[in-house]
């Protein structure tokens, strides 16, 4: 997750609090925080994700987690940025002295980038992304879709659910409608070929798309920095991935 990530926020606002209680809470659920601040586009993030490390040191991490995402929208983009965080030490009754000289240290910088390596290893794009024991959900989900993975996993069903039919080829023979490669910018026509049938698809159906709901998540730690929304279509071909500005 991105602590400046808007996306993000809306899971901590509208989705976590649910998880916690009905999953995390109970035992059900170990949740694992890993930092991956997408600094291109958040400039702020990094330190902020030190913040919390920092914290963490006097047993406050998740305090300093949740004050971070409430107060998302009065830390990013302020360049005084370090100054609200030792605000929020003070707020939360940390030993101020010592938080801030972690804090001025960077000594936590290194873990930060290690887990920004790690996401960036396994193929994260975006933030939020989640793994459920090694299967990826992405983007702001409401709370129904975690509730209906974690508990397909319980019953060691999640694997089966999760694979993607293969395109169906109608009566004549034909498979899904594609729009041509040459219909797809430079940057898309860089990217993996089932990546590139999915944006042809999403441009030769606009119907589709008009049709269905927009997951949304922030930035990239790659190639799609400048791709800010996924939509996640269900289709008769099966389960796609588009980029909105593509469709458009």
């Amino acid at each position: 997750s991105d602590y400046q990530c808007p996306f993000c926020a809306r899971h901590f606002q509208e989705t976590w609090p649910q998880l916690q209680a009905e999953f995390v809470d109970t035992g059900r659920v170990r949740y694992v925080f890993k930092d991956l601040p997408v600094a291109n586009s958040h400039p702020e993030a990094p330190k902020a994700h030190e913040a919390a490390r920092c914290a963490g040191e006097q047993d406050a991490y998740w305090a300093m987690h949740d004050q971070l995402f409430a107060g998302q929208s009065e830390w990013g983009g302020d360049p005084d940025h370090v100054t609200v965080f030792k605000g929020y030490a003070a707020e939360l009754g940390l030993d101020t002295a010592a938080f801030d000289a972690c804090l001025d240290s960077g000594r936590w910088s290194e873990a930060v980038d290690a887990d920004l390596a790690e996401g960036t290893s396994l193929g994260v794009r975006g933030t939020p992304t989640f793994f459920l024991n090694g299967y990826p959900l992405t983007g702001a989900r409401p709370y129904e879709i975690f509730r209906q993975a974690i508990e397909l996993l319980e019953q060691g069903k999640l694997d089966d659910a999760g694979q993607s039919p293969s395109p169906t080829p109608t009566a004549g023979g034909a498979g899904p409608t594609l729009a041509p490669v040459s219909a797809l910018s430079p940057e898309i026509r860089a990217l993996a070929p089932d990546v590139q049938e999915a944006y042809r698809f999403a441009l030769a159906n606009p119907d589709v798309l008009d049709k269905i709901p927009c997951y949304c998540g922030c930035g990239s730690v790659e190639h799609l920095s400048n791709l800010d929304c996924y939509i996640q279509a269900e289709t008769a071909e099966g389960e796609m991935v588009f980029d909105d500005h593509a469709a458009s």
